[in-house]
């Protein structure tokens, strides 16, 4: 799962940086800390020296930053976001929890709120309180523009929950508000987890067709023929994808997915 906090933090970091040049988030540290000293602490201050520790992995560092700057300006959407980071990396759910309620609360509209019902959902999710994060997502995608990943969190959490069809339906919804592959991919799957193995086939089918690399789309394939009760056409599939896999993998740089598809087809032909 892709770190919550990346995608909306992007345009915040840059208009931090952009007058920095290339210094280092150790100098930069460094020199934050002596303006600091100078001038007494200022939201501003502590918050970008809060992303630099953040940068450097020092989550307790950035914490205790953030804190501070939460108590001179409690609501800093840059603060509680920033906040939100350290204590997931942190494994503070309870205080992330706790945070993504100040920032629904400081924002006016259902869009700025948005984002952190997305940052609630997360953490719901890693207490896998899933009802909650259910709800929770339901309230993100008020959003004009959700994050592909709060798509694909919602979906996650509808599987966890068993609600297949609900799964199948919000991520077509979610496609026809972001075309993305990555979308078309999690239907699919949401396709075969609810049974519709027909309809998934056609579209599988469609897809390998056309494909370079067939490997994932022969493993999901083969994954239908093991829902359908078809041995001998899942083996198949799985043994074709595994060939195709073990051609591209480099064994000194193994790529990450192609590992995960090997051991999937491995799965497969012993299932």
């Amino acid at each position: 799962m892709r770190h919550i906090f990346s995608v909306l933090l992007i345009g915040l970091l840059a208009g931090l940086h952009s007058s920095h040049g290339h210094d280092s988030p150790s100098h930069r540290i460094d020199a934050l800390t002596d303006r600091i000293d100078e001038e007494g602490p200022r939201a501003e201050l502590l918050i970008e020296r809060g992303f630099e520790s953040n940068a450097l992995g020092d989550w307790s560092s950035a914490a205790v930053d953030f804190e501070a700057a939460l108590i001179l300006s409690p609501s800093s959407w840059a603060a509680l976001m920033g906040c939100a980071e350290a204590y997931s990396r942190l494994g503070r759910w309870e205080e992330v929890i706790t945070l993504a309620h100040s920032g629904i609360a400081y924002q006016e509209t259902p869009a700025r709120q948005a984002p952190f019902y997305a940052l609630l959902a997360r953490s719901r999710m890693e207490k896998k309180q899933w009802k909650q994060a259910s709800e929770a997502w339901k309230r993100a995608m008020d959003s004009s523009n959700p994050e592909i990943d709060w798509y694909l969190g919602q979906s996650e959490t509808l599987y966890q929950l068993q609600e297949y069809n609900q799964q199948v339906q919000a991520l077509a919804e979610a496609r026809e508000r972001n075309p993305s592959v990555v979308l078309y991919r999690a239907w699919l799957e949401a396709l075969v987890n609810s049974g519709r193995w027909e309809q998934a086939m056609v579209e599988v089918n469609r897809e390998l067709s056309k494909a370079r690399w067939k490997s994932s789309w022969l493993l999901l394939r083969a994954r239908i023929h093991r829902a359908m009760e078809r041995k001998e056409d899942q083996f198949n599939d799985a043994k074709a994808a595994l060939n195709e896999i073990k051609s591209r993998l480099h064994q000194d740089r193994p790529d990450p997915q192609l590992v995960r598809e090997q051991n999937q087809a491995l799965t497969l032909l012993k299932s």
